[in-house]
């Protein structure tokens, strides 16, 4: 293939699902990157906890878009500087399997609208 590079780490493969310019990709993204935006500013500290942001997901759409996408656009908002890792806690996400798990909580950053 020409001019296609393979990812040669995992943050190179994130990057490349963060950055799918597919339509259905892009739709996923913003559905995502809007649930990260709305945990984060319904709580008084700005703390997101990534369970919130799937059981919003799972209400607003009947399931969780693009599970394989979610992580990709974390990464995305950290290095766009739109969120930070905060503390680790354990997953409560029963329903997608990661009950028990670490997981990472983030915190917006700046003033939140």
């Amino acid at each position: 293939m020409s001019g296609y590079t393979m990812p040669q780490t995992f943050g190179d493969l994130l990057d490349l699902l963060a950055n799918d310019p597919s339509p259905l990709a892009v739709d996923h993204a913003e559905q995502i990157r809007d649930a990260i935006l709305t945990v984060g500013r319904t709580t008084p500290d700005g703390l997101i906890d990534h369970g919130d942001v799937r059981a919003l997901l799972r209400r607003r759409h009947g399931h969780l878009p693009a599970p394989e996408r979610i992580g990709p656009t974390y990464v995305a908002m950290r290095r766009e500087g739109l969120i930070r890792f905060d503390q680790w806690t354990t997953s409560t996400d029963h329903e997608g399997g990661n009950a028990g798990k670490p997981e990472r909580r983030d915190r917006l950053t700046g003033d939140r609208p």
